[in-house]
């Protein structure tokens, strides 16, 4: 799997480029497609905002706050990085090469390699994300927040920065809430 340096990835596959010496593989994704810099600019400025404002006066509630900003900053950076468990497409049939010469759209991927066994999509629950333009298996969606597609590999570092940045909103939000209806 991985080499004596640790690298795991060596070549590109789809949009995803291997960084960090191949340890992981990330998106390369132009436009609108990821907004992972808003992500952490909207955890990170209103969190700022916030302790210097309030910290002095709810110190437990500050530290709160910095661990929760952590824990999802940590999480974004870990759904984005982490590869969402793609698959390689299966060679096409010689049927499919001729209905996709008659056909002016690309050829549709129907089958993906399994350690060298050629299987449909649907019995890895797997599916093309147009964004990444990969074959990602128990894909669920594509996230513009996080810049990845969410799948097998990353789900749970996804619904950990969705549930981390979701309590570190309520914090915020009610502690802010409560100063000013105290004012």
């Amino acid at each position: 799997m991985c080499d004596a340096s640790g690298a795991r990835y060596s070549q590109r596959r789809g949009r995803h480029m291997p960084r960090c010496g191949g340890r992981c593989l990330v998106a390369n994704l132009k436009g609108d497609d990821d907004a992972s810099g808003a992500s952490a600019a909207l955890i990170v400025m209103p969190t700022t905002g916030f302790l210097c404002l309030l910290a002095t006066k709810h110190p437990f509630v500050a530290v709160l706050v910095c661990a929760l900003a952590a824990t999802s900053l940590t999480f974004l950076a870990r759904a984005k990085c982490t590869e969402p468990g793609i698959l390689p497409p299966a060679p096409p049939d010689d049927a499919d090469i001729e209905a996709a010469a008659m056909s002016p759209r690309r050829m549709r991927v129907t089958h993906v390699l399994v350690r060298g066994e050629k299987r449909g999509l649907a019995d890895h629950r797997a599916k093309v994300c147009r964004q990444t333009e990969n074959c990602v298996e128990a894909f669920d969606h594509y996230c513009p927040w996080v810049g990845n597609a969410v799948g097998r590999r990353n789900y749970r570092f996804f619904v950990g920065f969705v549930v981390s940045t979701a309590a570190l909103a309520l914090v915020v939000g009610a502690t802010s809430a409560a100063a000013l209806l105290k004012s």
